[in-house]
């Protein structure tokens, strides 16, 4: 484990045990806020580092810590926040990437294609259920108004810049979740949930996640026909604007612009050459190394099953 990552663990401990030790609830509360301050700074630290086999291990003894404080804490919407970034994070970078290697290799081990199906779907629905818990600790009557189609976009309307993270990574969660069930009618009818909920964070804080409402939409539209709400002109925008923010640095742009808006325009020779450019000839830098990472990795992934996409 590199330094950074190591300390930003033992403090973690530390703190933690001193928590349980002092055994006052009023102390307890302090030292999880500290704690969870400590955790968010922590976790900008690991976005920042591109060693992924080592991020891999340090991911999950992080996210059942915090699940530990939170039991102590369990309406405290940093934590709930922090649970749900750090959810959609690994699960995306790992889990998901291990099943869609599988699934575009045309791998015949098909018990391990439901066993990784399975957990993307857990930790997809988990960090959905701290965003929106998060959520309920501002709105406490928002888990029946999400569900009902009449209030939802009224009360969606009324959400503030404060609102941005709870209901960022709640979106994120819900929409890889569906992304990954789209042959579930219940579940597809859940996908206006997530896009509506990323239109309203593009207007309040565009830049939030380094424009990741604009790459959700992307995909979002990109990778549906118009029959289910694609809209390749409106993903082609938001990858426009995603460059407009973070120019050549943010590769994950480029991946799902070949992934969802080139293969769905069946451009198959942009495809090949976006790729290639993107493994090749960019140089990442400091704070998009692990976004760019997955981004290489999944590149190599796409090349290599490019007969699959056209």
């Amino acid at each position: 484990m590199k330094r950074s990552q190591f300390q930003f663990f033992f403090l973690i401990c530390l703190c933690f045990a001193f928590c349980l030790i002092i055994g006052a609830c009023s102390i307890q509360k302090l030292v999880i806020s500290e704690i969870t301050s400590m955790a968010k700074k922590g976790l900008t630290a690991f976005e920042q580092d591109d060693d992924l086999e080592m991020l891999e291990k340090a991911m999950p003894a992080n996210i059942k810590l915090l699940e530990t404080l939170l039991a102590n804490s369990p309406n405290n919407p940093g934590l709930l926040i922090l649970l749900s970034r750090l959810y959609a994070g690994y699960n995306f970078a790992f889990v998901e990437s291990r099943l869609e290697m599988l699934e575009l290799l045309k791998s015949s081990n098909l018990k391990a294609e439901k066993v990784l199906h399975q957990a993307v779907n857990r930790y997809y629905l988990k960090g959905a259920e701290y965003g929106l818990r998060a959520l309920e600790a501002a709105y406490p009557n928002c888990r029946q108004i999400i569900n009902n189609v009449e209030l939802f976009d009224s009360w969606i309307g009324s959400l503030s810049l404060n609102d941005v993270p709870a209901l960022f990574w709640y979106a994120f969660n819900l929409g890889a979740y569906v992304n990954q069930n789209i042959d579930s009618i219940k579940v597809i009818a859940k996908a206006h949930i997530a896009e509506k909920a990323m239109l309203r964070v593009l207007e309040l804080d565009q830049n939030y996640s380094l424009g990741g409402a604009h790459l959700f939409l992307l995909a979002y539209y990109g990778s549906r026909t118009q029959l289910m709400g694609g809209d390749p002109d409106r993903a082609l925008a938001h990858y426009q604007n995603l460059k407009s923010l973070n120019g050549n640095k943010y590769f994950l742009a480029d991946l799902y612009y070949a992934r969802f808006y080139l293969q769905q325009k069946q451009e198959r020779r942009e495809f090949i050459r976006v790729l290639k450019d993107l493994i090749e000839n960019r140089k990442s830098c400091a704070q998009y190394a692990f976004f760019n990472k997955v981004a290489v990795k999944r590149a190599k992934l796409y090349l290599n099953a490019v007969d699959q996409f056209f």
